[in-house]
């Protein structure tokens, strides 16, 4: 195999490795930024009907959801938003007033949603950024060997045609 196309293969998987780095990376950063939010969810239980608060962090985590939602696209300043509007949200948390895990009904999701949206769109074009920049850099490093390799292949050229000219 010529030594060209087995840099253009590392650097394919260079820069594939690089781009699932990059978003696994964004959606942690994302993790954690609304972790570290302060802002309060007001949950209520659907067995016992209490109300208690829980942090953006036990809001967003992974468990089963049970919604109702309309997708409206609203203009924001100079840019058109789709974001699904819920009249129903509710998700498995613990009740400490039953002592179970059961359904709560989230009431101020939009407030979480609209608190998070800045914060969170920083986040994903500070990722963009890297994901771009480190590529850039990819390229840029495997052009050097792709230069040799080009200047091997030219003296290869050049020898060839010195042999037929004798």
């Amino acid at each position: 195999m010529d030594i060209e196309i087995i840099i253009i293969i590392i650097m394919a998987v260079l820069l594939f490795s690089w781009t699932i780095f990059c978003v696994c990376n964004i959606f942690w950063r994302i993790s954690k930024e609304r972790a570290q939010s302060d802002f309060k969810v007001h949950v209520q239980c659907q067995t016992c009907g209490a109300i208690f608060d829980v942090s953006p962090k036990e809001a967003m985590r992974i468990t089963m959801t049970k919604t109702r939602s309309t997708t409206k696209v609203k203009r924001q300043g100079e840019f058109l938003v789709s974001q699904p509007e819920y009249s129903r949200f509710e998700k498995k948390f613990y009740c400490q007033n039953c002592e179970k895990k059961t359904y709560g009904h989230i009431y101020n999701l939009r407030e979480m949603q609209k608190s998070m949206r800045v914060p969170i769109t920083k986040e994903v074009l500070k990722g963009f950024a890297r994901l771009v920049i480190g590529g850039l850099i990819i390229l840029f490093l495997m052009q050097i060997p792709m230069h040799f390799a080009k200047q091997e292949r030219e003296e290869k050229v050049e020898q060839m045609k010195q042999k037929q000219g004798m």
